[in-house]
């Protein structure tokens, strides 16, 4: 996000989601150019959420997602909304093309359990044993 480049001018730390609204909308308007609506169907799926902080589902001593087997059951759990789910939905609505959004971030938000964490890649030494500095929760 440090640099982004539109038209004929450099952005420097453009704002991430100002560059997240650009993008999306360049990709909505080729997609309203270039493709037929009655011959294709084009979906749009929101972010999966991260899960860093057990202490959003009540465990203040657990490892981010580290050794999760269950969904989160915590009693008015309301996750909070990445900025980037209304962006996606005020873009897609604005489109003269039809895009169907799968909005997986909600639901998602409830499946701590569902990340690669400690069992994404081959990590070195005791890398593994250390879950709250290396646990895959994103």
């Amino acid at each position: 996000w440090d640099l982004i480049w539109e038209g004929n001018r450099l952005y420097k730390n453009m704002d991430p989601m100002l560059a997240y609204r650009k993008g999306l909308t360049t990709w909505a308007n080729w997609i309203s150019t270039n493709i037929d609506p009655k011959r294709s169907l084009v979906c749009f799926s929101t972010t999966s959420p991260k899960h860093y902080s057990s202490s959003e589902w009540n465990e203040p001593n657990g490892h981010r997602c580290y050794n999760q087997k269950d969904p989160v059951q915590s009693a008015g759990y309301r996750p909070p909304m990445p900025a980037q789910v209304p962006i996606a939905k005020q873009v897609l609505h604005m489109t003269k093309f039809p895009v169907t959004l799968l909005d997986i971030t909600g639901l998602s938000e409830f499946r701590k359990d569902g990340h690669p964490s400690v069992y994404s890649t081959d990590f070195k030494g005791g890398q593994r044993k250390d879950p709250d500095q290396f646990a895959d929760c994103s």
